[in-house]
This record gives C-alpha cells, sequence and structure tokens, in this order.
C-alpha cells in the first residue's frame, strides 16, 4: 500500500513537472513571436523612413542627369558566383548591425 501512495505522488510529481515545463515553452514561443513581429514593424519603418529620403532626393531631373553622367546604363547581371553573393549576404548584415547600433 505504502508503495501505491508513493507511486501515485511521485506520478502527480512528474505530471505536474511536465505540465510547467510545457507551460513554459508556451511562453517563451508566444515571446519569441512577439519578438519577431516587433522586429517586422521596425524593419517596416526603416523601409519607409529609406523610401521617404530616396522620394525626397529623387525627381525627375535628378534622374536624367545622372543618366547621363554614368552614360550608357546596361542591365545588372542576374546570375552571380557564390562568392559574391556571400559578400553582398555579408554587407546587408553589416548595415543591418549599423542600422541597430544607432537606436
Amino acid at each position: 500500500m505504502r508503495a501505491k501512495i508513493m507511486a501515485l505522488i511521485l506520478v502527480g510529481a512528474l505530471t505536474a513537472i511536465a505540465l510547467l515545463v510545457v507551460r513554459q515553452q508556451r511562453l517563451q514561443a508566444v515571446y519569441e513571436m512577439t519578438r519577431a513581429l516587433d522586429r517586422a514593424a521596425r524593419d517596416d519603418r526603416d523601409l519607409w523612413g529609406v523610401r521617404v529620403l530616396i522620394a525626397r532626393g529623387t525627381s525627375p531631373e535628378r534622374v536624367r542627369d545622372l543618366a547621363l553622367a554614368l552614360g550608357p546604363l546596361r542591365p545588372i547581371p542576374v546570375a552571380i558566383d557564390r562568392a559574391t553573393a556571400l559578400a553582398h549576404i555579408d554587407r546587408g548584415r553589416d548595415l543591418q548591425r549599423a542600422g541597430s547600433e544607432r537606436r
């Protein structure tokens, strides 16, 4: 009888611990989702800020003058080698870090 009671107490304790672990994991998932949404909102604000800067600095006259200064334009090649692609990715990360350090 004593062994059965001890087993029941042990099973109850293990069940309670398992429920606490699941609850903590759920809270952690909600926290991470909230942080991701906050980052997305911040990135959207930054993007709109950049769009405003581009719009302020762009006019048909400036585009025409720039096109005349650059000479004949050609399309940007789509196919790039792996090293160049990784360099672009690293440059983007550096720009993100610099942007986050300003805040």
